[in-house]
């Protein structure tokens, strides 16, 4: 239900943007869909999974997976773009005898400037809505039971990104943003801060 949300929320901050493009377009702006995907490390881990030969793997508020769309506005003839993007991203372990996820919906915008034909930079804000860890099987021992629903603050990001083609992007990107365990409130924060790579393709 939170991830759900989420997404609800992410695709209504999208949906506000696209109205606009009729009226931008007329003030020399041009509006393009893009999706992305990454690779993100960092964080503090959040849970543990132990296997019977002996190894264990963890889940962090930083990892694993980051899947996006989104849509860009670019004034024509200007080095600045604004981005609204809504992402699925989520960090996993996998066994025969449990699952452990933690998966959230960020909603981020983000502001970009070219620095020239194909480097440019951006900063912005990022909201990590329904994030949740969910557990099976054994693995729900690890210590949030089946289920554990966060909020998470304001975060804020920054990134850099290299035109490989007009369409095509490489990205590195930093995000600073923390969590805490919805119930109980007294649980202390975690910081989900995170680093990661990414490609992106943009519909011109």
């Amino acid at each position: 239900m939170q991830t759900k949300t989420g997404l609800t929320i992410g695709v209504l901050v999208l949906g506000a943007i696209a109205p606009a493009q009729a009226q931008t377009q007329a003030a020399g702006g041009v509006m393009a869909p893009f999706v992305g995907v990454g690779l993100t490390f960092g964080g503090e881990n959040l849970a543990t999974a132990q296997y019977t030969n002996g190894t264990s793997q963890s889940i962090t508020t930083g990892g694993l997976l980051d899947l996006r769309f989104g849509l860009e506005y670019r004034l024509i003839g200007q080095p600045w773009a604004i981005q609204g993007v809504v992402a699925y991203h989520v960090d996993t372990v996998n066994a025969t005898n449990g699952d452990l996820r933690f998966e959230r919906v960020p909603v981020e915008l983000i502001a970009m400037y070219d620095l020239g034909s194909q480097w440019r930079v951006g900063l912005g804000m990022r909201k990590a809505t329904g994030a949740k860890v969910t557990a099976s099987g054994d693995a729900a021992g690890a210590g949030f039971g089946s289920s554990t629903t966060f909020d998470s603050n304001l975060g804020f990001l920054a990134v850099a990104e290299y035109k490989v083609t007009p369409q095509v992007g490489l990205q590195l990107r930093y995000v600073n943003e923390s969590y805490k365990v919805k119930f109980p409130t007294t649980q202390p924060t975690v910081d989900g801060s995170h680093a990661g790579i990414f490609g992106v393709f943009y519909f011109k």
